[in-house]
């Protein structure tokens, strides 16, 4: 909380900005999108996001033109939180909600390190220090900061649901009772349904999330999946989607209802193309080298690497703990672990590679890295070899004790080392460093 409220200090005198660049036209769109609804009712409106003309003097809802290739979703809290405080939605509101969202963000992965190092016998101080140092690199690094400061985006919001899904995964595994299992996995699916209704990536983590489930009850470390359930659980996308075409095809103003159903789906794998880059349509080269300068960037200079470096010594290190675990409590453990390991990872960086172009073009997208730059290094890598030494000890008692000690020196070392790192780049837009720099 301390760390977040300074973090917001820096930037008290830059929340009624707006960013320049390619970035100019999205917090402004979020704080119009919500003033729309504020004025002409957002159930009339099918909570519709006009892209052309941007009035609401717009003689009708069929006379505008939609942006479409996005639920709207994301936009949903700022008009809430306007409704709430009674006040009309502002580019100021919406910079509070961003900036809110990161100290969210933080303190859902702070818990995730936290619950996570509880399920592997560490002890709670152990535990605690794991926490803070998980929500330093998220919340000091200078190009979040800015981001979650000026610009408010798809990319940006849907991290705070997927952030609390991996939290109830964890909280799953430590769960005793099959009724706290049920209620966990209820919140789990209201969450990442609202997902849904904002941005693709909660399909990606959802999709992979399901192969962790499959894997556990393969595994015997968790219930067996059968075919009937996993029909039951493939609706919830299918669903979500069914929502998504049906806002896209019969709001006012939309392709379908000027054009034709026809021509919303042609135009709507067109997107998909183009976001891969299949395209003539602003199409890119030369990603591989601009997706590790974004790490650095929008991150920390050695973001890249330390991400990198980290999943595959705690990938490594999960998989001979896997292998050597005495008991089924053990090998739960340390299978929760490693699906965490998986899901704070892999659906990330798949959305960003498989949407290549767009996360060329809308460089901000590199956000969706946060939770693998703070919970893998700074609670997984630290998690494993803990979990390796306790294993190899005769006398476990004594091991932990001294295990725990050594761990938390060892933490209070390496998050130090990294907090300085991390503020040695400076944020740009409190210390005078150019924008341009990481647009």
């Amino acid at each position: 909380m301390a760390v977040w409220l300074y973090t917001v200090r820096l930037r008290l005198a830059y929340m009624d900005q707006v960013p320049v660049f390619d970035a100019d036209g999205i917090t402004p769109e979020a704080k119009m999108w919500a003033l729309m609804w504020w004025d002409e009712n957002p159930f009339k409106m099918w909570f519709s996001t006009p892209r052309a003309p941007r009035s609401i003097e717009t003689p009708t809802l069929a006379a505008r033109t939609l942006y479409e290739s996005w639920p709207s979703g994301a936009f949903v809290p700022i008009y809430l939180v306007a409704k709430i405080l009674g006040v009309e939605p502002s580019v100021t509101m919406v910079n509070w909600i961003n900036a809110t969202l990161q100290g969210l963000i933080a303190l859902a992965a702070a818990f995730i390190g936290f619950n996570l190092a509880l399920l592997n016998r560490l002890s709670k101080l152990s535990s605690g220090i794991i926490a803070l140092a998980v929500s330093f690199p998220i919340l000091l690094s200078s190009g979040l900061i800015y981001i979650f400061s000026q610009v408010y985006d798809v990319v940006t919001v849907v991290l705070i649901y997927t952030a609390f899904f991996i939290l109830l995964e964890v909280l799953f595994y430590r769960a005793r009772s099959p009724r706290k299992r049920q209620i966990i996995t209820i919140a789990q699916f209201a969450t990442i349904y609202g997902a849904f209704l904002v941005d693709w990536l909660s399909y990606t983590l959802f999709a992979f999330w399901m192969l962790t489930r499959l894997a556990a009850g393969f595994l015997g470390v968790g219930p067996r999946i059968t075919f009937r359930r996993l029909a039951g659980l493939s609706l919830l996308p299918v669903s979500a989607f069914a929502i998504y075409l049906c806002w896209r095809f019969f709001a006012p103003g939309s392709v379908a209802a000027s054009y034709g159903v026809s021509a919303s789906i042609r135009e709507l794998i067109g997107k998909i193309m183009e976001r891969m880059n299949l395209t003539d349509e602003s199409h890119i080269s030369g990603f591989g080298a601009a997706f590790v300068e974004m790490h650095r960037d929008f991150l920390w200079p050695w973001a890249f690497p330390w991400i990198a470096g980290s999943v595959l010594i705690a990938l490594a290190l999960l998989v001979i703990a896997l292998l050597r675990a005495r008991d089924q409590t053990d090998r739960r453990a340390t299978f929760a672990t490693v699906s965490v390991l998986v899901l704070v990872t892999v659906p990330f960086y798949v959305h960003m590679l498989v949407l290549y172009q767009h996360t060329f073009i809308h460089r901000w997208a590199i956000t969706k890295a946060v939770l693998a730059l703070g919970v893998v290094p700074f609670a997984i890598v630290p998690i494993a070899i803990f979990t390796l030494l306790r294993q190899s000890s005769r006398a476990v008692a004594v091991s932990e004790r001294k295990g725990s000690r050594r761990l938390r020196a060892w933490l209070l070392l390496w998050s130090h080392s990294c907090v300085r790192q991390i503020l040695s780049a400076r944020p740009f837009i409190f210390w005078g460093g150019s924008i341009a720099n990481i647009c």
